[in-house]
Parts: C-alpha cells; structure tokens; sequence
C-alpha cells in the first residue's frame, strides 16, 4: 500500500484560494456544503456551511458554488 500525504497548498500571491465540500447523510436524506476562503498568506477571509435538504450530490455543488460566490 502507498501512503499518500493530502495537504493544502497555498495560492500564488495576490490569489484567494476557495475550497469546498459537500455531504449527503442518507439515512436522514439531508445534504450539506461548505466553503472555506484564504488568501496568499494562508489567512481565513470567509467560510460558511449550510444545510440545503434533499437533494443529489450534482444540485448540492451547484448550492456551494452559488453561496460561496
């Protein structure tokens, strides 16, 4: 087995990076999303998570994309 390592990597400056997810809990048919936004220097600007319902996991994206921006 290969050991990965997952890290965030910063953004070029003058850049904000925006990371987002979303999750689908099935057993309550519940979606959520969330965004978190950082500048060059690794500081937080902005986050948020929501709850949006049922919904698939292509319409929950398009909620993130459509809060965060």
């Amino acid at each position: 087995m290969e050991t990965m390592h997952i890290c965030w990597i910063k953004s070029p400056q003058g850049w904000i990076k925006l990371n987002s997810d979303v999750a689908y809990k099935e057993n309550c048919d519940v979606s959520v999303c969330g965004e978190l936004c950082c500048n060059s220097d690794e500081c937080w600007i902005k986050g948020y998570t929501n709850k949006i319902g049922s919904c698939g996991a292509l319409h929950a994206e398009m909620w993130d994309l459509y809060l965060g921006l």
